[in-house]
């Protein structure tokens, strides 16, 4: 019984392994990516200016502050939780300035 659950959790873990990971980093993985274009936005609209401004400069802070530079492109490893400090910061300074 015990051979047969260590299969059938193998199989998963080699079927969906990708497919779970893939949603991890859509979900959790861009959490301050997320955040950051929230606290934008309601700020935007606290202070009732139109929200595009705002969340475009916070965008394109946000990529500026928390990407790091790796061959071939970007890491994108502070953007989770690890990265929402920096993601509030952007996002209320943008919003302010």
């Amino acid at each position: 019984m015990a051979i047969v659950l260590e299969t059938i959790r193998l199989r998963i873990d080699l079927c969906a392994g990708p497919v779970l990971d893939l949603v991890y980093t859509l979900t959790m993985g861009s959490l301050s990516f997320y955040v950051a274009i929230g606290i934008a936005f309601f700020l935007s609209k606290h202070y009732k200016q139109n929200a595009l401004l705002p969340i475009i400069a916070t965008i394109m802070s946000f990529f500026m502050i928390n990407s790091v530079l790796i061959e071939g492109g970007f890491s994108n490893q502070f953007f989770g939780g690890t990265g929402l400090f920096a993601s509030i910061f952007v996002s209320i300074l943008s919003t302010e300035v």
